[in-house]
């Protein structure tokens, strides 16, 4: 809404949260099970994630994680993406109802639990779900800390 001159666009009527653009295009997740993408000027949506069971804030990965989206979600995971394929995967788990996820410039992941923030930092080369390690290999919540421990890594193609 344009406080001023009191005029709004309507871009969704679905509950959003986590909104981030990169310009063009305004992400948003909605109904606690997607991520959706809008264009900005034709307002035609251009993206979907496909089902992520209680998705709830997202972030536009730029940088190292540039291609990618994350999602937050209300049962202690962070997933992971592709903008491209819609490749989702699981890169963290075990966490509290999670709720805002941001990208530092650092090229970290900042993330919210029920009663902590917590720094995800992506293996070396800058990707999480794109290591070159077997996939046992993942980030788990603990504490209000992170640390490394064992899950295995899930991929969910677009259906």
């Amino acid at each position: 809404m344009d406080p001023i001159a009191k005029t709004s666009v309507l871009f969704n009527n679905a509950g959003a949260d986590g909104l981030s653009t990169d310009g063009t295009v305004l992400y948003a997740a909605v109904n606690i099970n997607s991520i959706v993408g809008y264009n900005i000027l034709t307002k035609v949506q251009t993206f979907n994630s496909g089902f992520i069971n209680s998705a709830d804030g997202s972030a536009l990965g730029f940088g190292t994680l540039s291609g990618n989206i994350f999602a937050n979600t209300n049962d202690g995971r962070l997933v992971e993406i592709n903008l491209t394929t819609s490749v989702q995967t699981v890169i963290a788990t075990g966490g509290t109802r999670g709720d805002f996820v941001t990208v530092d410039p650092n090229g970290t992941l900042l993330i919210t639990q029920s009663n902590s923030i917590v720094r995800l930092t992506p293996a070396s080369g800058g990707a999480f779900a794109s290591t070159p390690e077997p996939g046992t290999v993942g980030l788990f919540f603990s504490a209000g800390l992170s640390g490394v421990g064992l899950l295995l890594r899930r991929r969910r193609a677009r259906k």
